[in-house]
């Protein structure tokens, strides 16, 4: 019995503050480059009728930027704000935008990345390059490793000795080009100061200055070559117009193998002489570490014009070319004229070999072939790109596997020899049939089948035979095992998982052609249960709301959740995950969590979450009218039905209708109708229920009438697409409220209730919980109501003071300190006596201890020979400060030869359980467990027999 309050107050009615409110609730910047400007565009809404002052905080620190500290929005208008980042540095940002207002704070999470530029180009070659009356041309390679954006290049030099060609380029997405720099001997030029060559790109971020080298003027020149791998030739471009050398071809001097010269612009070059020139090329690959596949198109475009037996000296180039089969040091000398060249090679034997990978096309095996640790930098780029290449260390003999899927046809190889860079080009088998997966992961859901799509592409111009087959036959194929696919043309390919036992599987899918078979790993994952397909934080209000899921199958989990969800990190098997909610970015907010176990399919489960709730109010005014409003802060639908039939509507007008906040309908009923039942509810929950279940009574009902607004416009399709139909009827069917009203007389109660019946459910032990219902003061004359209850557990105002027509929200809370039933009730009354009125309102729960815990997420006997017993355990702990007594029981053909047993508190015991299966099949059951005074839980149990088990 509850003390009377000193002092009669007017209950306050409740109701849900506005609030500030932006979207999207995560500021997701696009990516961008170091210095360039990257911009995100965050809607602010001001749901209130008068103007708000917004003020914004930011760390001063960080790389992100607003133009204003505080905006003013005016009244029910959305503002929108331009975020600004900018990095110098490669990386991941993230910082919190903090949103202020009278009525409320809002934090935005704010992540950026700031990647490294597009923009690939070998400035060594550059900076060691000597130019002079020798060597007055450069021909560079600058390439753009964008797949998506493209790129405009322009170049500059602080002196005008230099030119460029061309002077600035616009490289498409994954593009390359050549670039020629020229140097101008007889422009004057200080040589005590070394002059720069500049690369700009706006859109990359890039401002680079490029020191470049110049020796005096000689008659004399160095064309080193460096370390060249054997069986690879190597090519080295000089340029001698500006001398004006005229030389007879036949006075042309000779230079012995393995060097070898061309005169690009010789005039007596026939036919015969181009073609073998031709064959020479052709026959060797060329290492675009200096020229690439552009100087085999130089060489045809620039071959051989005719001009009276003498060089243009506009245009005179010398292309010096090295390649030899053997290892050795080279040194020769050639002179033009004046000119004198001294030509130096190191041919090297690889360190290395490449060799594929048997049945895996999409990787080839590197070994170190010498006998020592060696480093080696591996690129797929046709410029070799030493900033994002990857570094593999080997000892002798070692060998590493390198996954080709990203290259474009060329694995290029770099190494150390005598101090300098050697690098070699390698072209890799080529498989023209690819496949869209590394490997196909099934769920593990033992007695249900599981499919999984594959898509092949034919890569090349011809028609190619496919031939599909499986070495596992709890893999199979659902279609043909042999398909033709046309040039560059897909195919689907569905396979079926149909697991005959609880145990891992693994297999093969083996996809060959005539010129290649490729192995696509499948295996099989354990699935993760849960209690919930779903996690609903429906009518959020001013309290923390708490969500509790449980889960069986790896002993612990990864938690990856919104951020305005708070749980742990790390699940455990043993121990329910608690969520919790109190505050969301937006009236309507979704997202997913997700749950990552080891050899386990992770698992994704949807989370639904809204603010406030719809509250109607129902009266008959007269005989046969029925009047509802919505004292809710959300939409309300309604519909009336015979109590009779539930799903047969009464022919009102209207029968349906939707009530908006503050809102009101009125509805008509025919004569001869007495009682009906009134269904309403929340519509944000109706609208969904239409979405995943369009055939649903509450679905086709409000088919015929407009939305007053749609609801779930802020919810992905596809998560709605992933709830499951069957556990979000239940949601809805618990939201549902539902009252019997009789419409052919007029209400003369003193005052209406919304329920009188409270269940609470499940309560644990020094755990509150709370239960609101409404009471509605039905009369024009104020009211004094007195609240009684024989419990001493449950928490309610003694006294209540409502004014004419007031409604007001009645808390009820209850609390204990051990495990109990409560079946009581609570007895509204009027302090009038004469009124002689009251209302019984029925509450129910149990207050349960869940101390008693298994460390077990499923018992599994695996595979077992019919007619033997195979003998497990489970270990139970008893977390409880008392002795509990446990009753225990299971499903054929599992059993316990103890059928009840005591654990005394803080200790464990170790189970036995029983498994005796007299015929082949798989078996699936349970163990109950009924603990004394207690709520009773239970462990899976798994099991398959045969007559002839395999050996483990």
């Amino acid at each position: 019995m509850f003390e009377e309050e000193e002092e009669e107050e007017s209950p306050i009615i409740e109701k849900e503050v506005f609030s500030i409110s932006a979207f999207p609730e995560i500021a997701t910047f696009p990516p961008t480059y170091r210095g360039v400007f990257s911009h995100f565009t965050l809607f602010i809404l001001n749901p209130f009728s008068t103007m708000q002052t917004v003020n914004l905080s930011l760390d001063s620190n960080s790389c992100f930027s607003v133009a204003s500290n505080e905006i003013n929005i005016s009244p029910g208008i959305v503002y929108s704000l331009i975020i600004t980042f900018i990095s110098d540095e490669v990386g991941q940002f993230e910082t919190e935008l903090i949103v202020t207002s009278e009525s409320s704070t809002i934090t935005v999470p704010l992540k950026a990345k700031c990647i490294p530029s597009p923009l690939v180009f070998d400035d060594e070659e550059i900076t060691s390059c000597q130019f002079s009356m020798a060597k007055t041309s450069l021909v560079f390679n600058i390439a753009n490793r964008s797949l998506v954006k493209s790129l405009h290049v322009l170049f500059d030099f602080d002196s005008a000795s230099f030119s460029i060609t061309p002077p600035s380029i616009d490289l498409p997405p994954f593009s390359i080009c050549p670039i020629e720099i020229k140097y101008d001997i007889n422009m004057n030029f200080d040589f005590s100061s070394a002059p720069n060559f500049h690369i700009q790109c706006s859109e990359s971020g890039d401002s680079i200055s490029i020191p470049l080298t110049i020796i005096r003027p000689n008659t004399s020149g160095m064309i080193e070559f460096g370390c060249v791998p054997i069986c690879t030739r190597q090519f080295k471009q000089i340029n001698y117009s500006e001398n004006k050398i005229y030389l007879d071809y036949n006075e042309a001097p000779e230079l012995a193998l393995p060097f070898s010269y061309q005169l690009l612009n010789d005039v007596d070059k026939n036919e015969e002489e181009e073609e073998e020139f031709d064959n020479l090329i052709s026959g060797n690959s060329l290492n675009n570490d200096e020229t690439g596949e552009n100087t085999k198109e130089q060489l045809r475009r620039n071959s051989l014009s005719k001009r009276n037996n003498k060089y243009d000296h506009e245009n005179d180039n010398i292309m010096f070319s090295f390649y030899s089969e053997v290892p050795g040091d080279f040194n020769d000398t050639v002179q033009f004229g004046p000119l004198k060249f001294t030509l130096h090679a190191i041919a090297v034997v690889p360190p290395f070999r490449i060799k594929a990978v048997d049945d895996v096309s999409s990787q080839v095996i590197l070994e170190n072939t010498s006998n020592e640790k060696r480093s080696y930098y591996i690129s797929f780029t046709n410029i070799f790109d030493r900033k994002h290449a990857t570094k593999i260390s080997l000892l002798s003999g070692a060998s590493e596997k390198i996954d080709t899927l990203k290259s474009n046809g060329f694995l290029y190889v770099r190494w150390r020899e005598n101090d300098q860079k050697v690098t070699q080009q390698i072209e890799l088998p080529r498989n023209d049939i690819e496949v869209n997966e590394d490997t196909v992961s099934f769920e593990l859901n033992y007695g249900y089948k599981k499919k999984k799509s594959l898509i092949l592409t034919n890569k090349s111009e011809k028609k190619m035979k496919v031939k599909l087959a499986t070495d596992n036959p709890e893999f199979s194929l659902l279609h043909d095992k042999a398909i033709i696919l046309k040039p560059h043309s897909i195919h689907n390919v569905d396979i079926e998982f149909n697991p005959k036992s609880p145990q891992s599987v693994r297999g093969h899918l083996k996809v060959q052609t005539d010129e290649s078979i490729k192995k696509v790993p499948l295996k099989s994952l354990s699935a993760i249960l849960t209690s919930s397909n779903l996690i609903n934080f429906f009518r959020i209000d001013e309290n923390i709301s708490d969500f509790v899921l449980s889960f069986c199958g790896p002993k612990t989990v990864k938690i990856d959740k919104p951020n305005w969800i708070e749980c742990d990190e790390i699940g455990n098997s043993n121990l329910p995950i608690k969520l919790s909610c109190q505050r969301i970015p937006n009236s309507v907010s979704s997202g997913y969590l997700k749950l990552d176990g080891k050899n386990c399919q992770p698992l994704s489960i949807p989370i639904l979450a809204y603010r406030s709730s719809s509250d109607i109010s129902v009266r008959v005014v007269r005989p046969h009218v029925l009047r509802v409003e919505n004292h809710g802060l959300r939409t309300a639908f309604i519909t009336f039905t015979t109590n009779d039939d539930r799903l047969r509507l009464i022919d009102a007008s209207p029968q349906c209708g939707f009530i908006p906040f503050n809102g009101s309908m009125t509805f008509t009923f025919p004569e001869d109708v007495d009682e009906i039942l009134v269904h309403s509810g929340d519509e944000i929950v109706r609208q969904i229920l239409s979405f995943i279940d369009p055939d649903n009574f509450f679905s086709t009902t409000f088919e015929s009438i407009d939305l007053l607004r749609d609801e779930i416009s802020s919810i992905s399709t596809e998560l709605l697409e992933d709830l499951d139909v069957k556990e979000f009827l239940e949601i809805f069917n618990q939201q549902l409220s539902t009252q019997l009203i009789d419409v052919s007389e007029v209400n003369h109660d003193l005052f209406t209730i919304s329920s009188q019946k409270i269940d609470f459910g499940e309560v644990g032990i020094f755990q509150t919980k709370e239960m609101k219902i409404w009471i509605e003061n039905q009369k024009l004359r104020p009211l004094e109501l007195l609240l009684t209850s024989k419990n001493n557990l449950l928490t309610f105002p003694a006294k209540i003071f409502l004014k004419s027509e007031q409604r007001f929200l009645l808390k009820i809370s209850l609390i204990c300190s051990k495990e109990q039933e409560i079946n009581d009730s609570l007895i509204i009354q009027s302090s009038n006596k004469s009124d002689n009125f009251y209302k019984k309102v029925d509450i129910k729960g149990f207050i349960v201890d869940t101390a008693i815990k298994f460390e077990a997420d499923v018992l599994n006997f695996g595979i077992c020979e019919v007619g033997r017993i195979m003998r497990g355990q489970l270990r139970l702990v008893n977390k409880k400060k008392e002795s509990t007594n446990i009753v225990v029981s299971a499903s054929p053909p599992f059993s316990c030869p103890k059928n009840s047993f005591s654990i005394e508190p803080g200790c464990f015991v170790l189970l036995p359980v029983h498994f005796t299966p007299l015929r082949e099949s798989s078996f699936q059951g349970r163990i109950l467990f009924e603990p004394e005074h207690s709520h009773r839980f239970y462990i899976p149990v798994l099991g398959s027999a045969l007559f002839d088990p395999p050996e483990i």
